[in-house]
């Protein structure tokens, strides 16, 4: 299992059930990514539900308090950055696929 108890239930309870499984998949994947655990079988440990990380330091080999958000990425698509708490700010830019042909 990836996700706690609570966590099932939301995905289940959702209208949207693929969003709320990547909701949470992509929030689970960002945290644990971010503190260089990488995935494994105590997924089921790292709670996401509301962005927080209630984690033991043991999962995630830090002890730093994390945070995640989400945003969406086009229709359909979520993506998700976790940051620990000396972040004090995160910015969002939209950028048009044209901005990066531009580059190339």
């Amino acid at each position: 299992l990836n996700f706690d108890k609570e966590e099932i239930d939301f995905i289940q309870n959702s209208n949207e059930s693929y969003k709320a499984f990547y909701l949470l998949w992509t929030r689970k994947e960002a945290l644990v990514k971010a503190t260089s655990k990488g995935l494994n079988e105590n997924l089921h440990a790292v709670s996401v539900l509301d962005g927080s990380n209630y984690a033991d330091d043991k999962i995630l080999s830090s002890s730093d308090e994390w945070s995640v958000n989400s945003f969406t990425v086009v229709e359909n698509y979520v993506g998700s950055v976790a940051f620990n708490s000396a972040v004090k700010k995160i910015n969002f830019w939209n950028l048009s696929l044209s901005f990066f042909l531009q580059a190339i």
